[in-house]
């Protein structure tokens, strides 16, 4: 990845993220690049989705580049589908769903949480669940 990223680092990135042997960019121009140590794997824009200054954050989820904006939305592009999907997190299900997808450290506690809580809807969160190939056997 080091030649890559030396590479990358020509198109005066506005955010880098490694993660996991893959590397992600945010161009000026709003096109998000993913690269592993060979090739250039995806490309994409968030153009439609929110302004570069808008971006609060860039991770990867394996591959997949995950973006939160500074609306309060967090969009997750789903290579294989060259698809992006979009969560407002304004529901413990929701929350759950998009700890799962970010592979945050605290996940387990969340669930935790989730499952003791009273507002807890477990059909809302097998909907959300089936939505996304590899989620769905907790729907």
């Amino acid at each position: 990845l080091e030649v890559v990223a030396k590479a990358v680092k020509q198109l005066q990135p506005l955010k880098v993220v490694m993660n996991s042997g893959y590397l992600a960019a945010l161009l000026p121009d709003a096109r998000i690049l993913v690269f592993d140590h060979k090739a250039l794997l995806c490309e994409t824009s968030i153009a439609h989705l929110c302004e570069p200054k808008e971006l609060l954050s860039l991770q990867l989820r394996e591959s997949d580049p995950v973006i939160a904006a500074s609306n309060g939305r967090v969009f997750f592009f789903h290579r294989s589908m060259a698809a992006w999907f979009s969560f407002a997190t304004s529901s413990t299900e929701e929350e759950l769903l998009l700890a799962s997808l970010l592979g945050t450290k605290d996940f387990e506690a969340k669930f935790v949480n989730f499952v003791e809580s009273r507002e807890a809807d477990p059909q809302h969160f097998r909907e959300l669940c089936s939505q996304f190939p590899s989620l769905r056997s907790l729907a």
